[in-house]
Parts: C-alpha cells; structure tokens; sequence
C-alpha cells in the first residue's frame, strides 16, 4: 500500500514544479507568466523545505533558512520568466527590418522638414552683374543660404514666407530639382515700400522720384514668398537670398538707396507643406539668429 510520506511529498513538489517550468518554452503571456511563476516558486519552496525543518535546529536558524528560502526561490523563478518575457512592441517594430522606400507616405515615420540658414562662409562681394541662383548680383549685397531638408518622405506644396531684419533685393534656387521652386517679393498691404530719391533736374531745380521695383530689377521687400511643387526624399534644396540694407529716409529724401554691405541679425521662416499622397498639412516655424 502507497504511503504519502513528507519526504515523498516534497519531491513530488519538485516534479510538478519542474513540468510547469516547461510550459515557459510555450512563449505565454505576460499574464500567463505570471500565473506559472507563482505556484512553481511556491511548490520549489516547499520541496526543498526538508532544509528548514531539519531537527535540531533553532528557532533562530529555522527563520534565517526560510527567509533564504523564500528569497531564492521567488528570485530564481522571477530571473527563469525574465528569458521569456515578451518585448513591448515598440522594441518589436525597432529590430523590425525597414520598409521599403517607397513614393508614398512613411507611416513609419513622422513628416519631417530641417530648415538651416547661414551666411555665405566668403563673404568676399561678388562682380557687379555676376548671375549667382538667378540673381544678377549687386556688390552690396550680402550671400544668405537658406537649407530646406527633407526626411523619409517626399513633400509637395511646400509654401512659406522667408523674413530678415534687413531687406530682401532678390531670391534665387541653387538646387536643382524636377518641377518648379518660384519666389516673390510681399509687400506689406501689398504695396510697393515707398522710397524716393532726391537730385536737381536739368533746370536745377530740386527734385525726387519714386523708387517702385520693375520686373527683372531688384525689387526690395522685407519678406518674400516661396512656393515649391516638391522637395524629393531625403534631399536638399538651398535658396540664396540677396540681403540689403536700406539707408533711412528723412524727409521723404534718400540720398542713396543702398547702405554698405551689412549682414543681416535674424532670420524667420513660416508656412506649410504636405506630403505626397496626403492631404494634411504640416506647420513651418522657424526662427534663427545670424
């Protein structure tokens, strides 16, 4: 006749504990893994218990052995689960190998446009009439290089106004990319800025005119439009702006247009783009010093 013995009880403990620890090799979850840790560290605990109870022992070493029990059994159960616990899915997604690159929207990604600006690193003046981006160059003005880098994802309709503390003469594309990049000036209330320039006619009388921008000249604004169909994946495309400094009207007189060449302080770029294939506009904000 079977006869249940502590002894025999404990290794059976032992057994149990030890097929429930299988089960880790199932990959269960997160809550899975915590059910099984429980009563594999409790049977664990009670089959080595025969430790604890051993005869002629006291008290207090009866509490130490428990206490040491308790700890190393929970503890190597919880260092056991730890292999087999899942990773977040974020973890996942980053060992994941990338996607494909492809035209349309990354969903991988967040929409990303990195804007740079700089002065020109030789600000060494160019010739009178030198064409640099479009620019027919005056050597009063001053090289200001404006960077829009895009990420993963190629941007459309990318439309921003681009502000110095100075004045604007002209703003040219130096990349070259397929479609269109087109720049104006803006005028505030969209009216020309009103400067006249004074001098004697040929009688010798005083007088003064209007300077007012015509097409092809220099046409002077403290902020100027951009408009760009697209700026590919991964790319750059770079804007020279001819910055000038305006000399102050006193009286309505100006006795010179242009001041000496000054390079501006601040820059400030705001507006919108979207990305190809979708419809929802991301913000443009950006502010530097020079």
């Amino acid at each position: 006749m079977f006869k249940l013995t502590p002894k025999k009880a404990r290794r059976g403990a032992l057994g149990v504990a030890g097929t429930l620890a299988l089960v880790f090799f199932n990959r269960p979850s997160r809550i899975e893994i915590i059910w099984l840790s429980i009563p594999v560290a409790i049977l664990i605990a009670y089959g080595l218990s025969g430790w604890v109870t051993k005869h002629g022992l006291s008290a207090a070493e009866r509490i130490g052995r428990s206490v040491v029990l308790v700890v190393g059994c929970f503890g190597g159960v919880f260092l056991y689960a730890r292999h087999f616990w899942p990773l977040p899915p974020t973890a996942l997604s980053a060992q994941a190998p990338a996607p494909i690159q492809s035209h349309a929207l990354r969903h991988d990604v967040l929409p990303s446009l990195e804007i740079s600006a700089h002065l020109q690193a030789d600000r060494a003046p160019y010739s009178d009439g030198t064409i640099v981006a479009g620019i027919r160059w005056n050597k009063l003005y001053e090289d200001v290089r404006i960077n829009l880098s895009s990420g993963a994802n190629e941007l459309v309709d990318v439309d921003g106004i681009i502000g110095l503390d100075t004045q604007i003469g002209a703003m040219g594309q130096l990349s070259n990319f397929p479609g269109s990049c087109t720049s104006t000036p803006l005028y505030p209330g969209d009216e020309p800025p009103e400067f006249w320039l004074g001098g004697k006619d040929k009688h010798g009388k005083s007088t003064s005119l209007p300077v007012i921008p015509n097409p092809g000249a220099t046409q002077t604004s403290p902020e100027y439009r951009f408009h760009c169909d697209r700026i590919l994946a991964r790319s750059t495309l770079q804007f020279v702006v001819a910055s000038i400094k305006i000399n102050e009207v006193i009286n309505r007189m100006c006795p010179s247009l242009m001041a000496l060449r000054t390079p501006p302080k601040l820059i400030r770029i705001v507006g919108q783009y979207k990305v190809r294939d979708s419809d929802k506009s991301f913000p443009i904000s950006f502010e530097t010093s020079l």
